[in-house]
């Protein structure tokens, strides 16, 4: 039986280029294209999902970036089509607080 502090698990070795952090964002990137249905948030542009990580005309935008406190949650984010996440990440287009 394996106790609790036992320091060598089931012998499991690390998967090769496996990366936590990396799989978390990914799957948050989809997870929020999922909750706004493949459509900008502003422009209104749907899309058809792809089976690639990112997708070719979508990208998550957070409102807050992270390294100002921002969290990495839904309530965070936006959806944008590529020419109005580059507009938004350069300061020309913001969002007010009611949306």
């Amino acid at each position: 039986m394996i106790e609790e502090d036992d320091q060598r698990g089931f012998g499991e070795q690390p998967m090769a280029r496996f990366d936590a952090a990396t799989d978390m964002a990914v799957a948050f990137y989809r997870f929020t294209l999922q909750c706004y249905q493949y459509r900008c948030a502003i422009s209104g542009l749907s899309v058809s999902p792809q089976d690639e990580n990112l997708h070719e005309k979508l990208e998550v935008m957070l409102i807050h970036p992270r390294e100002f406190g921002g969290e990495l949650e839904i309530g965070n984010v936006l959806v944008l089509e590529s020419r109005l996440a580059q507009l938004f990440s350069a300061g020309a287009l913001s969002v007010a607080e009611d949306g």
